[in-house]
């Protein structure tokens, strides 16, 4: 189906990790990589917009892209992952 309109809040929800390994899941602005690929066909398929919920202005602030997983997350919960 063609999409029309798409009401983005840019937030995204991400697993942050402290130094003694406890995960919490935290609400974050979007980068501006994610909010790009939230547009998805909008636009691009047929006419369509776009409707963030924030000032333009503030995208400026927003980060080019997000954090890497592997930035994020534990190392030691990695490595037991992959050899587990």
């Amino acid at each position: 189906p063609n999409l029309v309109a798409i009401i983005d809040p840019c937030q995204v929800k991400v697993m942050e990790t402290n130094v003694f390994g406890n995960g919490r899941l935290m609400t974050t602005w979007a980068s501006r990589a994610e909010l790009t690929q939230r547009k998805g066909r909008t636009g691009r398929t047929c006419s369509g917009h776009v409707y963030r919920l924030i000032a333009e202005s503030s995208l400026e602030n927003h980060p080019p892209s997000a954090r890497r997983e592997v930035d994020r997350a534990p190392f030691d919960t990695n490595m037991l992952a992959l050899l587990g």
